[in-house]
């Protein structure tokens, strides 16, 4: 699962784990993963052809919910992401990441915890046909 290495990408860049601790968490914003956090979910999955058939990499939509008590510190986390992820790439033997390509999308607020969101779009082109994580 390519969300694994996003999350271990983010996960590794101090700014963003001095802000949130290990508060990565799948989907959905749950009460007991505590602020601020990062929401992760795939939005979509798009496999590459050739004419031979299968490409051998994929390109891969996930959002990116960066969630705090105030909307500053969701902005500053937003931007700490896209400064980690955009225009990233590495090879690796687990399968090469091509490219990540990060925009902003819509905030948002969750009433029931009194949370600002900032909601990012990240887009992976890797290697899908390598040994996985």
């Amino acid at each position: 699962m390519i969300e694994q290495r996003l999350v271990a990408l983010l996960s590794a860049d101090a700014t963003i784990s001095s802000a949130i601790g290990s508060r990565i968490a799948p989907v959905v914003l749950r009460q007991e993963v505590g602020l601020p956090c990062l929401i992760y979910r795939r939005m979509e999955s798009d496999p590459s052809y050739v004419l031979s058939g299968r490409a051998g990499w994929r390109l891969v939509s996930d959002q990116i919910a960066c969630w705090s008590t105030t909307y500053a510190q969701a902005r500053s986390l937003a931007e700490a992401v896209r400064k980690r992820l955009d225009a990233y790439s590495e090879l690796s033997s687990v399968g090469s990441i091509r490219f990540i390509s990060v925009r902003d999308m819509p905030d948002d607020y969750q009433h029931d915890l009194e949370a600002f969101g900032c909601i990012v779009l990240v887009n992976t082109e890797y290697d899908d046909e390598a040994a996985t994580l």
